[in-house]
């Protein structure tokens, strides 16, 4: 679905986030596909993952990173770059939030 001005194709659920977010000015939006990532940050609104949030869960003790991803990767269908793991947990090495 084409929505907010962009050229990205967006599933009807990320494009409803996305309006939602903006209509309500929401201090954070939760996305995890790249395109809808990318009309996020391009409409001003902050966003992050569930990689994000599970660095900001395990800098606050609730979670075990590793154990944690292993678990998404085994029993769901989450993708997720490898790149990705290692700035997260270059990331948790230096003490630093994905999330504000």
């Amino acid at each position: 679905m084409r929505a907010l001005g962009s050229d990205e194709l967006l599933d009807p659920g990320e494009t409803a986030a996305l309006l939602l977010a903006r209509e309500i000015q929401a201090d954070l939006l939760l996305l995890d596909e790249r395109k809808g990532r990318a009309v996020a940050q391009r409409l001003g609104l902050a966003v992050t993952g569930t990689v994000g949030v599970l660095v900001r869960a395990s800098l606050e003790r609730l979670v075990d990173f590793d154990q944690a991803i292993a678990r998404l990767r085994a029993e769901t269908n989450f993708r997720v770059d490898d790149a990705v793991i290692a700035e997260a947990r270059r990331r948790l090495a230096q003490g630093l939030k994905l999330l504000p």
